[in-house]
């Protein structure tokens, strides 16, 4: 498959049936992650596979907007390991800004993106969630000087399971060239278009209110997303 067509086509999930990942698909999904590349390339993550169902939604309720998913068939939990960083507070390189966390972590998000693209490859569909870490980490015994980077959860979607439209900004709103800001043809484009004024606020000159909203219903506020998405799937 081309990879461009690969990253289009990967969705996030929120309603999973209950059919299963092969180990075999699993296997090929831990492989992407170990593959993924790292910071001097130390591989400071451990994954955790899980399969148990209460474990599994024990830890989607308590990530961050947990309410609006079903649990997985199967996660994948990877942990940032202190071990394996190379200086303190989980830095893998001497930084004096205080950024070098920051590369491990994003470490852990690379070895979660490729999993994920690796499952949609496989047309298994996947969430990645940001987890309470306390909380995780004691569900699964992770040590205290370790920390859980981020949750990856793979399975099928439920028949008639509601998505989000997806969308995403036009290269020319997004990318500069030499400096920040610098784009000669985003300049060209609006010198030549008389944009209204209540269209200034929004990206690219798009009307306001033909900007893609997060999915939820016009009369209900965000904190009722979960449930609404829940209903959906029950209808």
């Amino acid at each position: 498959m081309d990879f461009l067509k690969l990253a289009k086509e990967r969705h996030t999930t929120y309603a999973f049936s209950d059919k299963p990942v092969s180990d075999k698909d699993i296997e090929k999904i831990l492989d992407a992650g170990r593959w993924a590349p790292s910071c001097l390339n130390i591989q400071p993550w451990n994954f955790i596979v899980i399969k148990d169902k209460a474990m599994m939604e024990s830890l989607t309720q308590s990530s961050n907007y947990g309410e609006t998913h079903t649990a997985p068939a199967a996660m994948v939990a990877v942990v940032l390991q202190a071990g394996m960083t190379t200086k303190e507070g989980l830095s893998c390189i001497a930084s004096l800004d205080q950024d070098g966390p920051y590369d491990s972590y994003m470490c852990c998000g690379m070895a979660a993106l490729q999993m994920i693209l690796e499952a949609e490859s496989r047309k298994i569909d996947s969430c990645l969630l940001t987890p309470n870490r306390e909380k995780a980490k004691k569900l699964l015994k992770v040590r205290p000087e370790d920390a859980l980077a981020i949750i990856v959860g793979f399975g099928y979607q439920s028949k008639g399971a509601k998505q989000k439209k997806r969308w995403r900004k036009e290269l020319n709103e997004i990318v500069s060239h030499e400096f920040f800001g610098e784009n000669p043809a985003r300049a060209k484009a609006s010198a030549n278009i008389n944009v209204k004024p209540e269209t200034m606020n929004a990206p690219g000159g798009r009307p306001v209110s033909k900007m893609p909203q997060p999915f939820r219903s016009p009369d209900k506020p965000n904190n009722d997303l979960g449930k609404e998405i829940k209903k959906g799937i029950q209808k």
